[in-house]
């Protein structure tokens, strides 16, 4: 699919990020050479000495074949969830978005402060599961049960995210090996650890504020839609079961 559209299930979701991953790490691989000959060199070298010229620009097929293997990494072993899980942004989201949307659609009345809330989320995996239960059934990837552009949206917005978090932790590992290696020079090397400190950040926020905005957005639109459907076909029996289960838990 093109980079540029709109994935509509989580399959084409992640071969949307695949790619991403293959056309940034060679960007930046690239990039790096043509400010570092030593650089270059060791690509070079990766390539088993061989180079071809095109413009007066030598290349190498390490420019490929290395960002073809986090390309594959990524789409084989799903490294975005990986590091999302580490970072523990899966839980953070549900804890802060999706269980306080949940707690305002189905009018649960709590003295509970946003804190407490997201510590009774937390700490709760009955709870986890049963909102998480509820929200899938409603927008499952494969067969959704809202309106499917809502889910497409979503998935786009989510994409996007999880994109730049893969950007960054590619960047962070190249700025890592230029610290570690020092093999641009003294002067070289600080200029591009200023540099690539600053593209880090750059990258860091704009998954920040896609994260919070966009995600935040469509993840309650998603959930406005799941109890709508919910009350218009089931007569509101899996919102009044999810709503006893919620009132439950804030109690304790």
């Amino acid at each position: 699919m093109c980079l540029f559209e709109h994935p509509t299930s989580y399959s084409e979701m992640c071969k949307k990020i695949a790619q991403s991953v293959f056309f940034i790490s060679l960007i930046e691989i690239f990039l790096l050479a043509q400010i570092s000959p030593d650089f270059a060199q060791m690509l070079k070298k990766l390539s088993f000495n061989t180079e071809t010229e095109l413009l007066n620009i030598k290349l190498y097929i390490s420019y490929i074949y290395i960002p073809l293997i986090l390309s594959l990494l990524e789409n084989i072993f799903k490294m975005h969830d990986v590091i999302g899980r580490l970072f523990g942004i899966r839980i953070r989201n549900a804890a802060t978005v999706i269980f306080p949307t949940y707690i305002i659609e189905l009018n649960i009345k709590t003295s509970k402060s946003k804190k407490e809330i997201q510590k009774a989320y937390t700490n709760n995996k009955s709870l986890q599961y049963e909102v998480g239960n509820h929200f899938y059934h409603h927008v499952s990837y494969s067969d959704p049960l809202i309106d499917k552009h809502e889910v497409s949206m979503a998935l786009d917005a989510w994409t996007w995210f999880w994109i730049s978090l893969d950007t960054f932790c590619i960047t962070l590992v190249f700025l890592l090996g230029v610290v570690a290696f020092n093999i641009f020079g003294a002067l070289k090397s600080c200029l591009l650890i200023v540099g690539l400190c600053f593209y880090l950040f750059g990258v860091a926020l704009i998954g920040y504020l896609v994260l919070k905005i966009r995600c935040s957005r469509y993840t309650k639109r998603e959930i406005r839609a799941a109890i709508k459907y919910d009350q218009e076909k089931n007569k509101g029996t899996l919102n009044n079961n999810l709503k006893e289960k919620i009132n439950d838990a804030l109690s304790c």
